[in-house]
């Protein structure tokens, strides 16, 4: 009996989340079935390589979405709130995210942050 595959989302569909996607795809012991992001032109790259359900919001996502795993990237504090989402709807989470303290991490949130007026 063939093992079941591994049913995957991603929160947040940046550069880190496209690359675990691609990895994904590669093995097929694993499944993207979902990709939550506020920006259509994410959700656009998503559905041009892959056939995913997509959503512009975590919520809705985990409302219609049966998966064993949320890989989750974005900024910290979404992070954590959609760990803890993803987390209580039952499933593993694995967080994409570079830390704050990592050098890439602290050039990533300085450039979140809205400009000095």
């Amino acid at each position: 009996m063939k093992p079941k595959a591994l049913r995957i989302v991603i929160a947040g569909y940046g550069p880190r989340a496209e690359a675990f996607a691609r990895e994904v795809a590669g093995d097929p012991s694993r499944r993207l079935v979902a990709v939550a992001d506020p920006d259509p032109a994410a959700l656009q790259r998503a559905t041009s390589l892959y056939q995913v359900s997509t959503f512009d919001d975590f919520g809705k996502l985990l409302a219609a979405t049966d998966a064993d795993v949320a890989a989750i990237d974005g900024p910290a504090q979404e992070c954590k709130s959609y760990a803890a989402a993803a987390a209580a709807a039952g499933m593993s989470v694995l967080l994409l995210a570079e830390k704050a303290s990592s050098p890439a991490g602290r050039r990533a949130s300085r450039s979140r942050r809205a400009p000095r007026r």
